[in-house]
């Protein structure tokens, strides 16, 4: 299975590793979009792959996809990926807005594609979005309860 990892971080030197040990999947691809940034290249070096700056491009040549990005940008590469038909893997939280947890719950309602969001691994549509929808209602109950 070849993985396309979108983030070169510090995440990326954890799941770099663990996607090139294993014997059943290949790092096919580092994604960062600043191509004037090295460490896609470093990362890519690392763990195998190649560095890529065009998402388009790690998405066409990989079988699945792991977010390991800053969260604010989890949205528009779960939108990608769904849209894409690809298998997404996203680093948590998924969100911290609220209103773009639900618009990721679009996406993931109108492109169903096997998702984790870390906590479990399950088909969209038909168990993981009413999960992670209990786990947002219930966050919001939380915070309704722990704000003044």
């Amino acid at each position: 299975m070849r993985i396309a990892l979108l983030g070169s971080g510090r995440m990326a030197h954890v799941y770099g590793p663990k996607i090139a040990a294993h014997p059943a999947m290949e790092l096919a691809f580092v994604f960062k979009p600043n191509p004037s940034s090295a460490s896609a290249g470093q990362a890519a070096a690392a763990y195998g792959g190649a560095a890529v700056h065009d998402l388009d491009e790690a998405l066409a040549g990989a079988d699945a996809v792991v977010i390991a990005t800053p969260t604010n940008t989890h949205l528009e590469y779960i939108e990608a990926c769904a849209k894409a038909g690809k298998p997404i893997y996203c680093e948590k939280p998924l969100d911290e807005s609220l209103e773009r947890v639900d618009r990721c719950l679009a996406a993931l309602e109108a492109h169903p594609v096997v998702v984790s969001d870390e906590f479990e691994l399950v088909s969209a549509g038909t168990v993981t979005l009413p999960l992670i929808r209990r786990r947002v209602r219930a966050t919001r109950r939380e915070r309704r309860h722990d704000w003044p």
